[in-house]
């Protein structure tokens, strides 16, 4: 998926701080709580629209990538490099276990970092179904193994690959995962509890066809809901 060029408004503002509606000067924590703010409208689980949700949580990530680029650049740039480096070399990695891996695209940074814009190239979701129980866990693993590529993670699918509860605690180090898709697999309530209980962005649960019974899918949800309000 390639975005387009960053395009600006009539005053001035960035499509994606237009569409979290906010105005200069921005800040971090106006940009999260804008953030949070337009999710409670457009959430498919409280009856939004999925389309709107993924423009609202694409503009937030183009918000974040713009306030960490207003600083000094030589560091941007140098905090940046082993991240870069970093998931490349995953990326082929998860690939040739056939995972499918998205990145995040770097077009719109072009007009301010040209060639170094190649940096802000980040892993955002991991997909692998039907898969052995083996090759799941050695995809898992070799994320596990690789957190400075793994920092933006915010999806992750995995459904019917025979995953017990032992993968709980190679999930939930990826503390900003937002979507979690774990169908048909051996999931217990138990653990199911404990992925929302240490995922705190954790916005979307898929947990059809697995152990976990219907009251934990309940408390589930409810805990989700009440994140975002």
């Amino acid at each position: 998926m390639r975005p387009a060029e960053v395009h600006r408004n009539r005053d001035g503002r960035p499509d994606f701080m237009v569409k979290l509606g906010l105005a200069p000067p921005y800040a971090p924590d106006d940009v999260k709580h804008a953030y949070l703010s337009k999710v409670k409208e457009v959430h498919p689980d409280l009856g939004g629209d999925p389309q709107a949700f993924r423009e609202v949580h694409e503009a937030y990530l183009q918000a974040q990538e713009f306030l960490s680029i207003k600083g000094d650049s030589l560091r941007w740039i140098g905090n940046h490099m082993e991240e870069y480096l970093e998931s490349r070399v995953l990326a082929s990695q998860l690939r040739e276990l056939g995972a499918t891996v998205q990145t995040a695209s770097i077009d719109w940074l072009r007009r301010s970092f040209g060639d170094f814009a190649e940096l802000t190239e980040t892993i955002l979701a991991v997909g692998l179904k039907n898969a052995e129980p083996k090759t799941a866990d050695a995809v898992l693993t070799s994320m596990t193994a690789a957190p400075a590529a793994m920092h933006r993670l915010t999806r992750l699918e995995l459904p019917h690959c025979g995953l017990g509860d032992a993968a709980v605690d190679k999930i939930t180090v990826f503390k900003g995962i937002e979507r979690l898709n774990l169908t048909g697999n051996a999931i217990s309530s138990a653990a199911a509890q404990s992925l929302v209980n240490r995922l705190p962005s954790l916005m979307e649960l898929d947990i059809s066809d697995t152990k976990v019974g219907w009251w934990t899918k309940r408390r589930i949800v409810a805990t989700i809901r009440k994140r975002m309000e």
